[in-house]
This record gives C-alpha cells, structure tokens and sequence, in this order.
C-alpha cells in the first residue's frame, strides 16, 4: 500500500515539471495549452464556489478562503479515490498534474514559489487519495478480497488519514495566501474583467 502511494506521489511530481517546462518551451502546442489553461481558468471563476475564493484573496478573508480552498479540494479528493477504484486514478492523477504545471509555469515569480509549497500537500492529498482506491481497486477487481474487507482494511490501518491530513494542510497554506498577497493564476484582475488570452 505504502508503494503506491508514494509512486503516485511521485509521479504526480514528475508529471507537475513535465507540464512545467512543456509550458516553457514555448512550442505552438504549449502557447495553445497555455491559452486553453488560462481561459478555463477565468471562466471557472465566475461561478459559485470558485468566485468565493475570488472574493476571499481580495478581502484577505482567511475564513472564507480556508472554507472555499478545502471544500473545492475535498471534492477532488472523493473523486481521486472513485476513479481508483476502476484503476484509472494514476491517469487522472498525472493528468491533473501536468495541467498545474501548465498553470503554474504562468504564474509570477512570488506566486509560483508560494505554489510549489502548497503543492506538496495539494499533490499529496490527490495522489494519495487515487492511490489508496487504486490498492482498493485492484485487491477487489485481481484478488479474492472483497471490496468492503479492502475498504475496511484500509480505515482500520488508518491509511485515509494520509490525504485528509494533506487536504487541511493545503487548505491552511493555500488560505495563508490572503496575507502574502498571491495573485493566483490566472489573477483576481483578469478573472473579474474577463481577460482571456
């Protein structure tokens, strides 16, 4: 169980400065990714309860930003540990992690060093979440462990605790934003006046 986790932390990780340094190379597919990052971005921030986190940064409401940043996250981690269960969640996992490359790589200098902390608990929480329904998934689909001993197993050793402890973690630091004034990628100005590339 343990090995799983931390090769899908580790992959994530690599995956991360493989979008990273995608994004940097400038290629037309890279300056298209990055259109297509930033855009979905802004268009994302409009709605409810992404706009809050919005609101928050500008406000320099803690509270809020802490709400809003564990309750979007928690929600990717539920769906991280679902698609482990059909053993698909490395392929979300890396995914997503190429795309916060993307992202981050067109982020300022202060915002990308605040993000590369936040991100090992942001990463931490996905991948071991996926990992977790990934051991989950394949004991129930290859072995004759049921699914519900699989599931039980894993509370009784207490291996959840591993990515709710990243999930709080990331929300605080992630929240602490609000005192360092990060801008986020892409920033409150460009979300509010739509600025899309």
């Amino acid at each position: 169980m343990l090995e799983i986790i931390v090769l899908m932390y580790i992959a994530s990780w690599i995956s991360f400065i493989a979008g990273y340094i995608f994004l940097k190379s400038g290629s037309s597919s890279a300056r298209k990714l990055e259109k297509f990052t930033w855009n979905s971005r802004i268009k994302k921030f409009q709605e409810r309860p992404f706009n809050k986190i919005i609101d928050a940064f500008e406000e320099k409401n803690f509270l809020l930003a802490l709400v809003c940043v564990i309750g979007i996250n928690f929600n990717m981690v539920i769906f991280q540990a679902l698609t482990g269960f059909i053993l698909l969640s490395p392929i979300v996992v890396i995914f997503q992690a190429f795309l916060m490359g993307i992202l981050i790589a067109q982020a300022d200098r202060k915002t990308t060093v605040f993000s590369l902390f936040v991100l090992i608990f942001e990463l931490g929480a996905f991948s071991t979440s996926g990992a977790i329904g990934l051991h989950i998934g394949i004991e129930w689909i290859f072995t004759n462990v049921s699914f519900v001993d699989s599931f039980k197993d894993m509370i009784a050793k207490g291996y959840y605790l591993i990515p709710v402890i990243c999930l709080l973690l990331n929300g605080l630091f992630e929240a602490s934003g609000v005192f360092f004034g990060i801008k986020g990628v892409p920033g409150a100005k460009a979300v509010k006046e739509q600025l899309y590339k």
